[in-house]
């Protein structure tokens, strides 16, 4: 995933990253992110 946003960084323009661990970091923290709306938008039925 940090490499995606590298690679997306590259081609977008305004969107800047420094480092690697910044994108790995971002990384971390947008796939936290994805999880906690996935369940809020599906929540599960068991119990």
């Amino acid at each position: 995933n940090a490499c995606i946003i590298l690679i997306d960084a590259h081609f977008v323009h305004g969107f800047k990253v420094d480092s690697f661990w910044h994108a790995m970091l971002f990384s971390i923290l947008l796939s936290f992110f994805n999880s906690f709306v996935h369940k809020r938008a599906f929540p599960s039925d068991k119990k």
